[in-house]
């Protein structure tokens, strides 16, 4: 056991409308409840990549939408040599979803593939 083992995680529900307390525990993690993709942006700049992230796809009008949120987290771990942080989809919209879902799949398999080039 290490020293993180009883830290609570940091999670970030990514979600416009849905509260975080009716759909996951938000008494043993840190949730951060973040409602549109520019916030979202600026706090993964400003802080970096939590311990996972609760997406949903459809942020509201004018924000960018999850998926614009997906592709930042993929540019964020490139530029920084990172994988991604665990991550779940709760959107609705099954277009949305699956296109999340192929971004951070591609990236997975892409560093996968890398680092058994290195081994």
């Amino acid at each position: 056991m290490t020293m993180n083992d009883n830290l609570p995680r940091t999670v970030i529900w990514l979600d416009d409308l849905r509260d975080p307390k009716d759909y996951i525990d938000c008494e043993s993690d840190n949730v951060l409840w973040i409602k549109d993709g520019e916030e979202f942006m600026r706090h993964l700049t400003e802080y970096g990549l939590p311990d996972l992230i609760d997406f949903d796809h459809d942020l509201g009008e004018g924000s960018p939408d999850g998926y614009e949120c997906a592709k930042k987290v993929v540019e964020y771990c490139l530029e920084h040599g990172k994988k991604l942080p665990q991550w779940r989809i709760h959107s609705a919209n099954p277009v949305g979803r699956n296109n999340m879902e192929s971004i951070f799949s591609s990236y997975e398999k892409w560093l996968e593939a890398l680092m058994d080039s290195k081994s």
